[in-house]
């Protein structure tokens, strides 16, 4: 049986796209995906209640960081990587292997919680959704690294429509969350198995564009050195994955199920300022690295300096939605019951600017491969959050965990701006030394 990496060439490979085209379609394809994705606590809240959106949150939560880690953030790895020290083919065995492991964690998480049965196996299930979501990530670093972003947006726009649509038909028909995230598992699968690894597999045929001369070695050294250069990166992501859910955490054991449910539904109307975020950092972040790695650093600056200015101008005019028109939005896609919370919506679109402006600050130091340098910066970052929700989310509840977040944010932040404009200077004094005769 042929493997994903020994297709054999029946059809032509898929040209690269230009990189108008990729933004276009990687804009289009996050924002329809985000949208289907924002679709289903607003099935939940209007089908259900509030209890139901935070039993989706709370299993999202627990499963969300141990998938994370076991991505290792190999897709950035792939897309920065310039020679061919690795093979496509060491960048699935690692993931599966380590999918894997994190599945049995969570399954212990499930088993050893303490939740109610059925919230349990609601984590469980959004641990195997997301470990399909894994695979089809690791897909996605080949269709980028090729400059096809139009196969990454149509399979995000597929999973997201398909999996709304199953959430959908199966809460109406049994009003239940766990089939409904059994169903939405069973989406993500399909797309991976249907769409992503047949392009995945004619991919595999087009010449790499940003390989180097370098050669791999033996394929025990190159997995070793895999790992070695992807565990500081992991370990990060898993960092940044629990910096997101720290709230969800404390807000589930101070004010339970509904008032987690009131908390998730509003971050994910805050969700489009990060999320395009993302997806200029993903659709750019190998033009930083080009630029970094020939020494053109103002270059780098400039467009750095201009992704952040963007960031500020979303987290300025979500705030002034949120302030003005809050309470008519959250009673109108959610219920009156969310309405009545809308003060809380205003402290999240606040923490939106700083947010997007991290996603920022990360891909420029992906770019200038800095990994180790971002994990003590998010070690840091999540032990104050830990005592800052603890007094913030006990004291004011819901609101609490607003400015929590706010909080976070700025001091990431800062410590991330620290951390590029110092590695500039490193790197401006290096190149000035190389040019001295």
């Amino acid at each position: 049986m042929e493997t994903l990496s020994e297709a054999p060439a029946r059809k032509a490979h898929l040209p690269p796209l230009s990189l108008r085209s990729n933004l276009l379609w990687m804009l289009a394809g996050n924002f329809l995906a985000a949208g289907c994705q924002w679709g289903v606590p607003v099935l939940l809240a209007k089908l259900g209640d509030a209890a139901m959106v935070g039993q989706y949150a709370l299993g999202l939560a627990v499963a969300s960081p141990p998938i994370i880690f076991a991505r290792l953030h190999l897709r950035t790895i792939q897309v920065t990587e310039g020679g061919r020290r690795f093979l496509f083919g060491d960048y699935l065995a690692l993931t599966l292997v380590t999918t894997a492991a994190a599945l049995a964690v969570i399954a212990a998480l499930a088993a050893g919680s303490g939740y109610a049965p059925e919230t349990a196996l609601v984590v469980a299930v959004a641990g195997l959704m997301l470990a399909c979501e894994s695979v089809s990530e690791l897909l996605y670093g080949l269709f980028q690294r090729h400059e096809r972003m139009d196969k990454i947006a149509i399979s995000l726009v597929l999973r997201a429509f398909l999996s709304l649509a199953a959430m959908g038909a199966v809460l109406w028909w049994t009003g239940s969350v766990l089939w409904g995230i059994v169903a939405m598992a069973g989406t993500w699968g399909a797309v991976l198995l249907g769409y992503d690894i047949p392009n995945a597999r004619r991919q595999l045929r087009a010449p790499d564009p940003a390989a180097g001369a370098c050669e791999p070695g033996p394929r025990r050294r190159r997995l070793t050195t895999l790992v070695l250069i992807a565990l500081p990166l992991g370990l990060t992501t898993m960092l940044l994955a629990l910096n997101a859910n720290i709230p969800r955490y404390f807000v589930e054991h101070y004010c339970g199920l509904a008032e987690l449910g009131i908390f998730g539904a509003m971050v994910s109307l805050t969700a489009p300022g990060p999320l395009l975020a993302a997806t200029l950092g993903q659709t750019i972040i190998g033009r930083l690295a080009r630029y970094y790695a020939e020494g053109r650093l103002a270059t780098f600056t400039s467009l750095l300096v201009r992704l952040l200015a963007f960031g500020a101008a979303l987290g300025v005019a979500g705030f002034g939605v949120a302030l003005f028109f809050g309470e008519p939005i959250l009673a109108t896609v959610y219920s009156p019951e969310f309405a009545t919370r809308s003060d809380v919506l205003v402290w999240l679109f606040a923490a939106m600017g700083p947010l997007a402006g991290n996603v920022f600050l990360g891909n420029a130091l992906n770019a200038m491969r800095r990994y180790h340098v971002q994990l003590p910066v998010h070690l840091l970052s999540n032990l104050l959050y830990i005592p800052v929700c603890l007094y913030f989310v006990g004291s004011f509840g819901v609101k609490g965990a607003a400015w929590s977040v706010l909080i976070s944010a700025l001091v990431v932040m800062a410590i991330y701006g620290f951390v590029v404009a110092r590695g500039l200077r490193a790197a401006a004094r290096t190149a000035g030394e190389g040019e001295r005769p």
